[in-house]
């Protein structure tokens, strides 16, 4: 009797582990999904930072051409250039977090039910953090494109003045 007691025992833990890991596999593959959707977006941002640093580079040559000095135009050029780098930096570590993510596939023989937990955990972690840096290149780029428009307009003033 005890005999057939451990083996339904071993055999009910043995079920619940399993079951416990095809649910955890479940939802990898949905953060995987996720991840690929942050990926689409997170390209999108490296398309619109090199189009807002085209846009930069061109303003400044184009005020550097008029061989004028206005120290509020340079100072609204240097704290563009500070965000752009920033926004540089957070798009960098995004494509390095997404990479690593490619590479996290787990082995789900080998680990256990904790160590997948943290692991999806932290890959959580990392999507809810880059949604929120996503949120604030947004709101940035688009306050980035208005101080574009001012500075182009700036610019064109200086010319009509000289």
């Amino acid at each position: 009797m005890k005999k057939l007691y451990l083996i339904l025992l071993s055999s009910l833990i043995m079920f619940s582990c399993d079951n416990e890991k095809k649910e955890m596999m479940a939802e990898f593959n949905a953060i995987t999904e996720k991840n690929d959707s942050i990926s689409k977006v997170h390209n999108s941002f490296e398309n619109t930072l090199e189009d807002m640093t085209a846009t930069y580079d061109r303003l400044f040559e184009a005020y550097k051409d008029k061989n004028v000095q206005d120290s509020t135009i340079l100072i609204n050029f240097e704290e563009q250039a500070k965000l752009l780098e920033r926004h540089d930096a957070i798009v960098k570590s995004h494509a390095k977090i997404i990479e690593a993510h490619k590479n996290a596939e787990p082995d789900f023989e080998t680990l256990d039910t904790n160590a997948l937990n943290e692991k999806i955990d932290e890959m959580k972690k990392w999507h809810e953090q880059m949604k929120n840096d996503h949120e604030t290149l947004k709101e940035e780029h688009e306050r980035l494109e208005k101080h574009f428009v001012v500075l182009k307009d700036r610019i064109n003033n200086l010319e009509a003045k000289n």
